[in-house]
């Protein structure tokens, strides 16, 4: 599966209770983590800890939950913006998401 594939299954809920717009979160994802954009064709089993991090927390966004529970999320390799990518933090600053850290 591509990282792209992974994004759309967690959009899976709201496709099966007949939302027209499941996928209007994709953008927002690749905004907050635009690796994962760059990577948006390539096998899933091919990245990094910190990318497949990425991804997890992409692929639960992209449910639109009201709750996030992240187990240590200021921990790993995602909190490090070495590249210019957005880390943890920017997920924290999101507006319509509680989370639980």
């Amino acid at each position: 599966m591509t990282v792209e594939d992974n994004l759309v299954l967690g959009a899976y809920r709201r496709k099966r209770t007949g939302e027209k717009n499941y996928l209007d979160q994709l953008d927002h994802i690749f905004a907050l983590f635009p690796r994962l954009k760059e990577r948006r064709k390539q096998a899933t089993g091919t990245l990094s800890g910190g990318e497949r991090q990425m991804l997890a927390v992409g692929r639960a966004l992209m449910g639109k939950p009201q709750l996030l529970m992240l187990d240590e999320s200021s921990l790993g390799p995602c909190t490090a913006d070495r590249k210019g990518d957005l880390s943890y933090p920017s997920v924290r600053s999101e507006k319509r998401v509680s989370q639980l850290c």
